[in-house]
């Protein structure tokens, strides 16, 4: 079942469950991993998502809310949007929910912004990292930018690694306008990483 399109503003979507028995070689998923650019258009399925989503950002203890990447000193500083044909969703590890953050179709309009990249337009989904500096330059300072990106290399690697486990098709996008995705996305942050995922094509 696809995400509802009819949904309210401030309606949280919650993904479903992931099943962490699924049986996922990590050594095939490593050499089945291919930067694809060229997409079918179809969206993705609930369990997809919520399996990119989880690999990504996912808590994998509760108790001391620790995520799936690892994060200098566990400040956290990257915040996961994805883009659907439905809208812009901030994804929340704590509920492993989505939070409608802006809504309609905002891929053709990003991929303008992307240098017209038919992988962005085409893509079932486009996860934007942005950077929130309030906490971790309280602890790191100057060197807190580079530990964010140090961060969000290791969150693209697992939404790679899991669309590659999934059977679907991902590439990194790095040719884009930092600003004009900001303003086209109503984001309070600017992007320093974005990944394109589709069915391939």
């Amino acid at each position: 079942m696809n995400i509802n399109i009819n949904i309210n503003i401030n309606t949280n979507i919650e993904l479903e469950p992931v099943n962490l028995d699924d049986d996922f070689s990590l050594l095939h998923t490593i050499k089945e991993r291919r930067s694809i650019r060229c997409f079918s258009g179809e969206v993705l399925n609930d369990r997809e998502l919520s399996i990119i989503l989880w690999a990504c950002q996912g808590i994998t203890d509760a108790e001391r809310s620790i995520r799936t990447a690892p994060s200098a000193g566990a400040t956290y500083p990257i915040e996961l949007y994805v883009v659907l044909k439905t809208g812009v969703y901030k994804y929340s590890p704590a509920d492993h929910a989505l939070a409608l953050h802006k809504e309609g179709d905002a891929l053709p309009n990003l991929a303008k912004v992307s240098l017209g990249q038919k992988a962005v337009e085409d893509a079932a989904a486009v996860l934007v990292l942005c950077y929130n500096p309030e906490d971790i330059e309280l602890r790191y300072k100057e060197r807190s930018y580079r530990y964010a990106c140090l961060e969000a290399g290791h969150i693209a690697q697992n939404g790679l690694l899991a669309a590659a486990a999934l059977g679907l098709g991902a590439v990194v996008i790095g040719a884009y306008y930092d600003d004009f995705v900001k303003d086209v996305l109503e984001l309070k942050h600017a992007p320093i990483y974005m990944v394109s995922i589709g069915r391939k094509g």
